[in-house]
């Protein structure tokens, strides 16, 4: 049996829907599909294993209709007609419908239908129906052709293209460092071999379900994304009315991300689009908040207090040391509990590893403590370098214009003063 799905249900871990206008070249591509998930392993401690379990896909069950074709021109010479034809054969399948009942004691109607006795509701008796026509009763088969052809019990379009979908789980039931046939890596293993595998032509496949929800998802976190940083732009510059001031907050936020992916990489757990993209969200509130003291501190410093830049960058950091590490400490400990999944029941004094739930959370929690430790580190030394680095580049450059002037003066356009002769007052 396979684990069941964190979170709400939304389909096999993978879905290939092929798509095609010709039944049979599809009906062969959909076949090729199901017999790699089938057949493809992974090597798990030493031995193989399937990679996919419970394969399934959307081909017709496999069965035979019977098609009764009716020669209406003999039919007429006979004086009968189809729907005399259709009520007699329908005596053998399903029953001829003759009227509804309601009993007294049910709201919903009852058929009354005319049959033929048991033994007589096979394929044989169709050869033996005879219909009353104006010639007398007549042989079905003297105007009626029976042929077998393939059942097709349901046809599947999308915007109006035959489709099949072949699905399948991950075989998670073997854990060894995590999960290494997990949800990314069996979507991963079909999408290379389907870019490399050759359909018969006019056969198109794309990847749905839980490879097309992790897509949109992640579509949706850019777009949020890019949006929230947007707005925080905007008031940043409304506040400080500096472009640098408001990108380097910004930059803060980007950089903090790094860490979630250090801490997920020394960690081994794995990246759920949701969950920790809600963690970054929450994460980029704490850091714009600190970058925003600091910077806020710094202006103070030099409008109010008139201190150069290197004395007022070293105040403001020495100044905001504790607040920061104050927020950085609280708030990591106080998700530490979360992100190792631990519950604390204080009314039964017990403490408890691992519930339906903590998963979840443990992906935000893991997220904010990742990234909020690493951008600690940006805010007190990346962020004060960064406020005092334009005066010290332009003190630097400022001592070095006259060497290059007298260096390059000549070569430029306009850099060096031509010897015009003596001036008045020489």
């Amino acid at each position: 049996m396979r684990e069941p799905p964190n979170g709400p249900p939304i389909d096999k871990d993978v879905v290939v829907q092929l798509t095609g206008t010709d039944s049979a070249a599809l009906g062969s591509a959909t076949l090729m599909v199901r017999e790699f998930l089938q057949s493809h392993h992974t090597d798990f401690e030493g031995r193989q294993i399937h990679t996919y379990i419970e394969v399934e896909d959307s081909l017709p069950l496999p069965g035979v209709e019977w098609e009764l074709t009716v020669d209406r021109a003999q039919a007429a010479r006979l004086g009968a007609d189809v729907s005399t034809v259709g009520g007699v054969v329908q005596m053998v399948t399903n029953g001829l419908l003759v009227d509804k009942y309601r009993p007294d004691d049910a709201d919903d109607e009852i058929d009354i239908r005319i049959r033929y006795p048991v033994e007589s509701r096979d394929l044989s008796e169709l050869d033996q129906l005879r219909v009353a026509t104006a010639q007398g009763m007549s042989p079905l088969s003297s105007f009626v052709t029976r042929e077998a052809r393939r059942q097709v019990d349901r046809i599947s379009r999308r915007d109006t293209v035959l489709v099949y979908d072949v699905k399948a789980n991950g075989n998670m039931r073997y854990e060894a460092d995590g999960m290494p046939i997990s949800q990314n890596i069996a979507n991963t293993t079909v999408r290379a071999w389907l870019n490399e595998a050759e359909f018969p032509p006019g056969v198109e496949w794309r990847m749905r379900g839980a490879d097309e929800e992790t897509a949109a998802a992640a579509m949706f976190f850019v777009v949020a994304m890019g949006a929230a940083l947007f707005m925080m732009a905007i008031i940043l510059l409304m506040q400080f009315n500096s472009f640098y001031h408001a990108g380097l907050t910004l930059s803060a936020v980007v950089l903090s991300v790094f860490g979630v992916l250090l801490g997920v990489a020394a960690t081994g757990a794995y990246i759920s689009v949701i969950m920790t993209g809600t963690g970054i969200f929450a994460l980029a509130g704490i850091v714009v908040n600190n970058n925003i003291v600091l910077i806020d501190t710094f202006n103070y410093n030099r409008r109010k207090l008139g201190l150069s830049v290197e004395d007022a960058v070293v105040r403001t950091a020495m100044q905001r040391m504790r607040p920061v590490l104050l927020t950085t400490i609280t708030t990591i400990c106080g998700l530490l509990p979360m992100a190792f999944q631990l519950n604390v029941n204080f009314a039964a004094g017990s403490v408890t590893h691992g519930s339906l739930t903590s998963n979840w959370w443990s992906l935000i929690s893991s997220a904010i403590v990742n990234g909020l430790a690493f951008s600690t580190l940006l805010t007190l030394v990346l962020t004060p370098v960064m406020l005092a680095l334009p005066s010290v580049m332009g003190a630097r450059f400022a001592k070095m214009a006259p060497l290059i002037h007298r260096m390059f003066g000549g070569l430029l356009p306009f850099g060096g003063r031509k010897d015009a002769g003596p001036t008045p007052a020489e």
